[in-house]
């Protein structure tokens, strides 16, 4: 099991805040690291459908508009190679039926609620391998 320092983050995020933080915390954390921003979950998933399965790691936000991040978990799931795209929820909801629904999805990797910080960075993004395959 080694740890695995991700090339690059998909930011599904609609709040420039949110976005603005959480891309300095990954770029001080991770330097070599690219991000692919998104502002709501209808472009994650056009990005998605013409991408064959991203490698990335996937920071998805619930709450956004168009497509939230359930409705993008649940499309994400009818795909074969699902696991090879971790997925971190990054929300601020605080719901436990959040919680556990978005858990109860193959490829997430965990929950987080909002602020992220550099130590979520550092605990969530260097997750282990044997966690994706």
């Amino acid at each position: 099991m080694n740890s695995h320092i991700p090339r690059e983050i998909l930011l599904v995020e609609d709040d420039v805040l949110s976005r603005y933080l959480t891309e300095q915390i990954i770029r001080r954390t991770f330097p070599n690291t690219k991000i692919r921003f998104f502002e709501d979950g209808q472009k994650f998933m056009d990005y998605f459908h013409t991408t064959s399965t991203p490698k990335g790691v996937v920071l998805l936000d619930l709450n956004m508009p168009n497509k939230n991040g359930f409705e993008c978990l649940e499309e994400m799931s009818r795909f074969q190679d699902i696991k090879s795209c971790p997925v971190f929820i990054l929300t601020s909801s605080i719901s436990r039926i959040d919680r556990h629904r978005a858990k109860s999805y193959p490829m997430v990797i965990d929950y987080v609620e909002k602020p992220f910080d550099f130590r979520s960075a550092k605990t969530l993004l260097t997750f282990q391998e044997t966690e994706v395959n």
